[in-house]
């Protein structure tokens, strides 16, 4: 397998199976890294927009739908993020805040 080697200026690296990977031109990366800034851009504006992604973000209002206290409604909540599979201490997309929500109403309330 090769190794990389920082003097040779048209690579910038090595793939797993060795091959080395030639730098692109330059106008083609004046090009890409907009087009990329831009996606970026895009996919925050949509994680923005889906709605609450975090526990503490959405539980309150759980709480007052179920009548429960805030803290055992969250407990509940992790404790069906954990059977689902989610990890509840990260952010969370609109489908695994639906799902938690669905399991809680199911298991505890309406």
């Amino acid at each position: 397998m090769q190794q990389y080697d920082n003097s040779n200026d048209d690579a910038i690296g090595v793939t797993r199976s060795g091959r080395i990977v030639p730098r692109p031109p330059d106008e083609v990366v004046e090009r890409v890294i907009p087009l990329l800034l831009a996606a970026a851009k895009r996919a925050d504006a949509r994680r923005r927009a889906s709605g609450p992604t975090k526990l503490t973000d959405w539980v309150p209002d759980l709480a007052n739908e179920l009548g429960k206290p805030e803290t055992v409604v969250h407990l509940w909540a992790q404790r069906a993020a954990g059977e689902l599979g989610v990890n509840w201490g990260m952010e969370m997309n609109a489908g695994d805040v639906d799902a938690i929500t669905k399991a809680v109403r199911k298991r505890y309330g309406s």
